[in-house]
């Protein structure tokens, strides 16, 4: 009795084709596309979800953690490749710029970058996070604008940046909704004392470093604002400057009297005046250190004051 012959690849049908490349791995889904035109359609037709996406200019690229040698014109290549789709997701995009990597080829690779984006009709990058990683501060402003408008608004959650954004487009930037829309923002560099911190206000977690100087109105305004929305535990914010705070000023401002209670164990002389404000959940307290060159806030369970402010803030645990 001869056996039944089996389906071959062509033969399948055109679903339980997008079955099997759902599983198959980016690199898989480039040599698949690359066998016939009916393949190629098929890859295009399927969206890719990936952890990371990860861009290091100008020689490697890299897709939840594999990486690879490819100059920056591929690398831009694969970027769209991964984006063509429009339910095509990452949960992070990353660029990071080489130290030495001259700030004009920086330039030319973000030129290259926007204008083959821009060739794509309504191109969309969906990502909860957007890490940039610029040591010589050469895309800090209409390169990172225009970047950031890629994004979608209503997925981007995270805005992770190793340098400040230029101060002329500071507020264009504030302006977008993919700024709005975000919860998370580590801003590193060095701020003006004019910045309108307005902009910063609504994030959940918030990590500015570093602000030139901060007037005891603004230290106070972020401290009320954070209080005034009623955050959630883990919602959390640390603001650094360069100049030291005027902490009795600050404190002068509060709306309950200063009473310092310091929530470490060992003894520190590091925060100068810790603070714990009551909040509407009971289980929870806001606690806010006040360094000479820093404010810190985080919302923790009113029973593990200290390991939650060090986990929230920092990412250190404690017992």
């Amino acid at each position: 009795m001869m056996e039944k012959a089996q389906p071959i690849w062509q033969e399948l049908p055109t679903h339980c084709k997008a079955d099997v490349v759902s599983y198959l791995d980016f690199e898989s889904r480039c040599l698949l596309r690359s066998c016939s035109k009916s393949d190629y359609d098929l890859v295009k037709s399927c969206p890719v979800y990936l952890g990371k996406v990860e861009l290091f200019p100008p020689t490697r690229f890299a897709l939840s953690e594999q990486s690879y040698q490819i100059d920056e014109f591929k690398q831009v290549m694969v970027f769209l490749q991964v984006f063509q789709h429009p339910k095509s997701y990452a949960r992070e995009v990353s660029i990071n710029f080489d130290r030495f990597y001259e700030s004009g080829d920086i330039q030319q690779f973000f030129i290259l970058l926007l204008d083959s984006m821009k060739t794509k009709t309504d191109f969309k990058i969906k990502s909860a996070s957007l890490y940039i990683n610029d040591h010589a501060k050469t895309v800090n402003g209409r390169e990172f604008l225009e970047l950031l408008q890629f994004f979608d608004s209503s997925k981007l959650k995270k805005i992770n940046l190793s340098s400040q954004i230029a101060p002329e487009y500071f507020e264009m930037v504030s302006k977008t909704e993919q700024w709005k829309n975000a919860t998370e923002l580590k801003a590193f560099g060095y701020y003006n004392y004019n910045i309108p911190i307005e902009s910063l206000l609504h994030f959940d977690r918030l990590n500015v470093q570093h602000i030139n100087r901060l007037s005891t109105e603004k230290a106070w305004k972020f401290i009320e604002n954070f209080l005034r929305r009623n955050p959630a535990l883990g919602s959390c914010f640390q603001v650094q400057t360069m100049f030291a705070l005027d902490i009795d000023g600050i404190l002068e401002n509060f709306s309950v009297f200063p009473n310092n209670e310091p929530t470490e164990h060992e003894y520190s002389t590091y925060y100068k005046h810790t603070q714990l404000f009551e909040l509407p959940n009971p289980n929870h307290i806001c606690v806010v250190k006040i360094s000479e060159h820093g404010i810190y806030a985080a919302v923790c369970r009113i029973t593990h004051l200290e390991p939650d402010f060090r986990w929230y803030l920092f990412g250190v645990r404690i017992e």
